[in-house]
């Protein structure tokens, strides 16, 4: 479904950007703003807000106010002319969304594919961690559970909590396979089922990598009927342990052909930990604690299932090796997910390929955000955004809402014990032996030789 002009943060930059005579009027509103070379750094799940996201785009720039190709320009001029454009861009973006920083690059530059890390911070309130789920009533299944009352950060339990999500929140540090945690039909590798367009597509978004912004209704897959469920069944590998079905929980023990899990699945994860003692936010009062999780990339819903998927282990609704057999390539099954109110993009890294002082091009130089930019954004998110977004979503009942659902969106425990023996046995075989390399024979010497 189409959403309204100006819903998005996409329409507010560009109708901005004519406004002030930076878009012509011809290239406005091409299809995928084509026309500008419009790149993102990264999208969100939808509500989920953002103090990072970085554009790159081909704009018409007044001459009057740079005088001079930027890369001719001083660095004082240049820091004048950037903040002359973020200032006049400011008076015709809305409130919501605020420009900080403005800097040329290379011709060759896009943000989409030159962001080389991404670092999102969570919020979770205190009360999830230890406040016991309330069960809904059949008849009031419209209806969400009353919002529970604060917890203290001294409140019994809360320590223990604190170290089990720790804990369970490392396990997703380092390189694994985040099948479990998306949906994998986005990342699918490019084989034989569906339409082209659609397996195009499937390919794209893995190689981007990057979360999604329209969130889809429904899960991984649509409810089976039970005539469906026994027809999967039938057709289960010989070798497939548990539930063979679409949301069902089984072990591949030999991979297939037309399996959907592939290399674009594989992600890096540099840090996924609570980060400093439990807060009080001062617009609410409501105690809190933040996660942080950075890596290289992430794909659609994968923070949120990661965050839910912690949270659930924590709370003793999944088994402690559940993490590790969720993260093995042969387990196929269903993870929870966290709300998208209170997770937020806070930074980026850039790889940019710049033309050194001798005339070379394509050397690699990183590129950050400068300090005086971070303490910006920083004092706007705590005079603006979280007021004003990340504080009411602390003490919405959703987050009760989400703890009643949390045991339903969980595998069933029948359904996970032949699953989790088979991912101790899986991890407990010996290592496979290293691989020799043997020197390639020269066969250009092998043919002289023969004539």
């Amino acid at each position: 479904m189409a959403l309204p002009r100006g819903s998005t943060v996409d329409d507010c930059v560009e109708d901005a950007l004519l406004a002030i005579g930076c878009v012509a009027p011809t290239n406005y509103r091409s299809p995928g703003l084509k026309r500008l070379d419009y790149s993102r750094s990264s999208r969100t799940d939808k509500g989920v807000s953002s103090l990072a996201t970085h554009v790159s785009a081909r704009l018409v720039l007044d001459s009057t106010q740079w005088g001079a190709p930027a890369e001719e320009l001083a660095p004082e001029a240049l820091q004048a002319a950037s903040s002359a454009f973020v200032a006049r861009l400011n008076t015709a973006l809305p409130p919501a969304v605020r420009c900080f920083h403005a800097v040329p690059v290379p011709r060759s530059f896009e943000a989409r594919h030159a962001c080389c890390a991404r670092a999102y911070s969570y919020l979770l309130p205190l009360r999830v961690l230890v406040a016991p789920a309330t069960e809904r009533a059949p008849d009031a299944l419209t209806a969400p559970p009353p919002r529970g009352p604060p917890v203290a950060a001294d409140a019994p339990g809360v320590a223990a909590a604190l170290a089990a999500l720790d804990a369970a929140l490392r396990r997703f540090e380092g390189t694994h396979s985040f099948h479990n945690f998306t949906k994998r039909r986005l990342y699918a590798p490019l084989r034989r089922w569906g339409a082209f367009r659609a397996a195009q597509r499937a390919e794209r978004e893995a190689s981007e990598g990057e979360e999604e912004e329209e969130e889809e209704e429904g899960g991984e897959e649509a409810a089976m009927s039970a005539v469906e469920a026994a027809a999967a069944a039938a057709a289960a590998p010989p070798d497939c342990i548990g539930v063979f079905q679409p949301g069902g929980t089984y072990w591949l023990a030999q991979a297939l052909a037309e399996d959907r899990v592939g290399s674009a699945h594989v992600r890096r994860v540099h840090a996924c930990r609570v980060v400093g003692a439990p807060e009080v936010c001062p617009t609410t009062g409501e105690p809190f604690v933040r996660l942080a999780i950075e890596g290289e990339s992430f794909m659609v819903h994968q923070i949120r299932k990661m965050v839910a998927t912690a949270l659930a282990q924590a709370r003793g609704a999944l088994p402690a090796t559940f993490l590790d057999a969720a993260l093995a390539r042969p387990c196929r099954t269903r993870t929870p997910m966290a709300p998208a109110a209170t997770l937020l993009l806070r930074s980026a890294a850039f790889y940019a390929s710049v033309r050194s002082e001798t005339g070379v091009a394509g050397q690699q130089v990183l590129l950050r955000t400068p300090p005086a930019v971070s303490a910006a954004t920083a004092a706007w998110s705590r005079e603006v955004l979280q007021p004003r977004a990340l504080a009411p979503a602390l003490v919405d009942p959703l987050w009760e809402e989400f703890l009643s659902n949390l045991s339903g969106m969980c595998p069933e425990p029948e359904e996970l014990g032949p699953v989790l023996e088979a991912a101790a046995e899986f991890e407990a075989r010996p290592p496979p032996p290293p691989r020799v390399w043997e020197p390639r024979p020269d066969l250009r010497a092998q043919a002289r030789r023969r004539y």
